[in-house]
């Protein structure tokens, strides 16, 4: 009998960009995989056997919520499937409500926290939603898969589902991303219309609020005083990067930020910079300092329980409270005028990713999975 497995989560792009190893494995299993998400990037993924599209809300709208839910409901109980594996908030909400009957049948339901919206820090309201949500969905939910320490010990503390896995994240491809020599490096800024004596930082994210750009142009206002060839590479697309542009023009410093939009190739712009930044009000991981880890770069960020696993403080990195901006300069003005802790930092950064490598993290998933089989 074929063994049939459904993915679910927000697009193709997160899908796609995140999880194409992980669906391979469930193949390789002997898996016949189907996925359910919204077509925003026109994604093609092979070895599936079928597509679902779904509207998933972006925020709360009942009447999407309740028609993503009749969909992925009338899917599930066509499919008869033996695992169910949903990703991001949303969907997952709605995927495990509409399992329940599934899960009678013996469905196994896993659910991947890529950072529960409730920790050390946020809002009350986000614990009085986002934790009373979760520890309902818990009790109809087989397996919790979460990326970081402080997500584990709530998940294994507060919630009822049976297990909890902590995997290190979804893995940095270290065939991707790695330290180019400095003539490529050069050859790279120049493609980007920067020199050798541009002082490069870098920021990988959407454009969204959590990612917290605003905080980000801001710094560099004061930034460029001290260093005027200051110049800041913003990577990804986002319903918030029109705004973000013209933020820059009023606080001028647009001829100082680069924004990039969507990139295939991230090593080499990357591989252009002499510092990883992430300003993130909250990460579950933080696969963007990873990646700047893997490249070559020291990197400063936002102090996160994501950002924590991997960045260890004046070791191969710097991080400051949330919207400390006179820190966080501090920090970018100390690695510019100190080249050597720069290149010492950018050294102990490439050791730290090998943890983090995409092939450890293939090796759990296929354990993981197998386990169920």
């Amino acid at each position: 009998m074929i063994k049939k497995a459904l993915y679910v989560a927000t697009s193709d792009i997160h899908l796609h960009t995140f999880h194409r190893p992980y669906i391979d494995i469930l193949t390789e299993l002997g898996f016949q995989v189907d996925l359910v998400f919204e077509n925003r990037g026109n994604n093609d993924f092979e070895r599936i056997h079928q597509k679902y599209f779904i509207d998933f809300p972006r925020s709360i709208n009942f009447s999407k919520m309740l028609n993503a839910y009749l969909n992925l409901r009338k899917i599930i109980n066509e499919n008869r499937y033996d695992i169910i594996h949903c990703h991001t908030p949303f969907p997952s909400v709605l995927a495990r409500i509409a399992a329940m009957k599934a899960r009678k049948r013996g469905s196994k339901v896993i659910y991947t926290a890529h950072g529960f919206h409730f920790f050390k820090g946020a809002p009350i309201h986000n614990w009085f939603l986002y934790f009373t949500v979760e520890f309902i969905l818990s009790k109809i939910t087989d397996f919790i898969i979460v990326l970081n320490k402080e997500d584990y010990f709530y998940s294994t503390k507060y919630f009822k589902s049976p297990k909890t896995e902590l995997i290190l994240g979804i893995g940095c491809d270290k065939n991707k991303f790695f330290p180019l020599p400095s003539q490529i490096k050069k050859i790279n800024r120049e493609k980007l219309g920067l020199t050798e004596n541009n002082f490069v930082l870098v920021y990988t994210a959407e454009f969204i609020y959590r990612k917290n750009h605003q905080f980000l142009l801001e710094s560099m206002v004061e930034i460029v005083k001290i260093i005027p060839f200051v110049h800041l590479i913003l990577v990804g697309k986002g319903k918030l990067m029109e705004e973000m542009i013209l933020k820059s023009i009023q606080l001028g410093i647009r001829d100082n930020v680069s924004f990039l939009g969507f990139r295939n190739d991230v090593n080499d712009i990357l591989s252009s910079a002499d510092v990883g930044i992430s300003v993130s009000r909250q990460e579950g991981m933080g696969m963007g300092v990873i990646e700047c880890m893997a490249s070559g770069l020291p990197v400063v960020c936002t102090l996160d329980r994501g950002h924590s696993e991997s960045i260890h403080q004046n070791w191969n990195g710097m991080m400051f409270p949330q919207q400390n901006r006179q820190l966080f300069v501090e920090q970018i003005l100390y690695l510019y005028s100190d080249v050597i802790t720069r290149k010492e930092m950018a050294n102990r950064a490439i050791l730290v990713s090998d943890k983090f490598e995409l092939n450890y993290r293939k090796r759990d998933m296929r354990e993981f999975y197998a386990k169920l089989c």
